[in-house]
């Protein structure tokens, strides 16, 4: 489930690259496209997952925040193979800085969220916070 700002944001930076293509086509603009993350968001009885596709990126380079009700994952993917001199017959794999903000859709226990870089993803695991019961005496 992605943050509908960081979908609109994308669409609105490339928007202004194709544009700028168009207006200036004697000073070309190099298609810059804006990494996002895959993610997925699953629950247990007693957490919440969050696994967030990273391969290829350092732990030291991953900040993971919470903040209320909203998960903030960013970081930067560097190109192993940055080199001017290439020919590229495909280009897939995204590099660069990266930005993915996230709704808690359930109430969590902030103090005891954790972070796992397991095979490639990042695993944020955010326990759920507990209902409180209290009985009332009627007085």
């Amino acid at each position: 489930m992605s943050d509908i700002f960081d979908e609109m944001k994308k669409f609105e930076k490339e928007m202004d690259m194709l544009i700028e293509s168009f207006m200036h086509p004697s000073r070309p603009v190099a298609y810059e496209h804006v990494w996002i993350p895959a993610v997925n968001i699953f629950e247990t009885n007693d957490e919440l997952i969050v696994l967030v596709e990273a391969a290829g990126v350092r732990p030291e380079d991953i900040k993971v925040l919470i903040k209320g009700s909203r998960l903030q994952v960013t970081g930067v993917r560097d190109d192993p193979f940055a080199d001017k001199g290439r020919n590229f017959h495909a280009m897939e794999i995204d590099f660069g800085e990266f930005n993915r903000t996230i709704t808690i859709p359930v109430p969590i226990d902030e103090k005891n969220a954790k972070v796992e870089n397991e095979n490639g993803f990042l695993k944020i695991i955010l326990p759920k916070k507990l209902p409180v019961e209290k009985i009332i005496k009627i007085e």
